[in-house]
């Protein structure tokens, strides 16, 4: 699918989203309409506006571990990986041993340099095929 075509209907799916959010009459629904505006957004490359989305969706939700993943991702993408990490920490205390969670805080940890720590977050996660690459790709001999 051409380019152009593509951004043509992640701009239709954004308008959607919003009309979604606004008669959304539960907060988890709402939460999820936002990850989906957010997740067009960021297709879009509006960072600014996905993360705001994200921030919304955990206010509406905050039991909802997605959100704040897909927030951690969002700011390391935009160039916020202490932010990320930190949004991160509050997701691995809340949801101990996610794969979802580690792999984003380790990924941050790559992006602000602390590469010990991304190996050691990275080993965290057992039994995880993305974090197995990426312990693969960070330390070799013990991926």
């Amino acid at each position: 699918m051409p380019k152009i075509e593509k951004k043509k209907e992640f701009k239709e799916a954004l308008v959607n989203y919003n009309a979604s959010v606004l008669f959304a009459d539960d907060a988890n629904l709402k939460a999820v309409c936002l990850a989906n505006r957010s997740a067009t957004l960021f297709n879009l490359k509006k960072f600014e506006s996905a993360i705001l989305a994200l921030r919304e969706a955990a206010k509406s939700a905050p039991s909802n571990g997605d959100v704040l993943v897909n927030l951690g991702i969002t700011l390391i993408e935009s160039g916020r990986a202490e932010k990320a990490l930190g949004i991160m920490n509050v997701h691995n205390a809340r949801v101990p041993g996610s794969a979802k969670g580690l792999n984003t805080a380790g990924v941050a940890m790559f992006h602000l340099g602390q590469l010990t720590q991304a190996v050691e977050t990275f080993g965290q996660v057992g039994d995880d095929a993305v974090a197995s690459e990426n312990l693969a790709q960070l330390a070799p001999n013990q991926g």
